[in-house]
């Protein structure tokens, strides 16, 4: 699961990844690094994830959230 967040003393948000390893219901466990953190370009907002079928691998898109920078 993709999600964001506020990282600890700073002002803009990252996108984190939590795995479960039981159910697609959960628990979830968060991993300790942020996944993407532009923090000089604003932070990053709305990640999901599909499946590129052509390139067969796992992708993930994102805002990179310059709004929050006034840009």
């Amino acid at each position: 699961m993709y999600y964001s967040g506020r990282l600890s003393g700073s002002p803009y948000h990252c996108i984190g990844v939590a795995v479960s390893r039981t159910s697609i219901l959960g628990p979830y466990t968060p991993h300790v690094q942020p996944f993407a953190c532009p923090d000089t370009d604003g932070g990053a907002i709305d990640a999901s994830g599909f499946y590129d079928t052509e390139q067969n691998r796992r992708c993930v898109i994102y805002k990179v959230d310059g709004s929050a920078k006034g840009k």
